[in-house]
């Protein structure tokens, strides 16, 4: 990440930040598509290169997940990475925006920030820790509407398109998490499922991949 893409992040007081677009450095159609589609909703980007899962193979923190494959690895640390920058932004009720470079989707316009908009006036009211705004493996019939199609969580599997409040961010990347020896998607539910994390879902969604 930039100096001032970093600089421009920590700056920022809007309810939602700048997204972070995950993508690896070979991948750079894929970065560009996403990064159009972003634009052409309205939203200005931040690259994330992605970090490479085999290069981080013999990281100490990295011995908890072995198991893992290399790509999976570099995605747990890219999330966690970006977390981090969340976890330390004087604005605790921002929602820090991160998706992965394959992302699609049908909204054109203003269509993303009006969801968002009504998004927004739900979270003042719940405290919702995280928001898949993707295309997600769910328990579809035991989620629970909040409002047209913002749902209360239940199981969601899914990493390539989220909002996450800033005040949670700190959760995720604790010690803890490894114990779970998971790949992100994993960590991501089984969080909601132990009720540590309220989550929301956009059902039908908005991003697809």
């Amino acid at each position: 990440i930039s100096d001032e893409d970093i600089k421009s992040y920590f700056n920022s007081e809007k309810k939602y930040s700048r997204p972070f677009i995950i993508t690896m450095k070979k991948d750079h159609d894929r970065y560009i598509k996403s990064r159009d589609l972003l634009i052409s909703l309205g939203l200005d980007p931040i690259k994330f290169n992605a970090i490479e899962g085999i290069k981080i193979h013999n990281h100490p923190i990295m011995r908890e997940f072995e198991h893992l494959k290399p790509s999976e690895k570099g995605c747990l640390a890219s999330h966690l990475c970006i977390l981090a920058l969340a976890s330390k932004h004087s604005n605790k009720n921002q929602f820090t925006l991160i998706v992965e470079d394959d992302i699609i989707s049908s909204l054109t316009g203003h269509s993303l920030k009006d969801n968002l908009k009504r998004l927004s006036k739900i979270t003042n009211k719940v405290k919702a820790s995280i928001v898949h705004l993707g295309k997600c493996w769910e328990t579809c019939g035991d989620m629970d509407q909040i409002e047209g199609n913002i749902y209360y969580s239940s199981r969601p599997y899914c990493g390539h398109a989220l909002a996450i409040r800033n005040s949670a961010s700190k959760s995720i990347i604790l010690p803890e998490i490894y114990n779970l020896r998971k790949a992100i998607d994993d960590i991501y539910n089984s969080l909601i499922i132990q009720e540590k994390l309220i989550g929301l879902t956009f059902h039908p969604a908005l991003f697809y991949q």
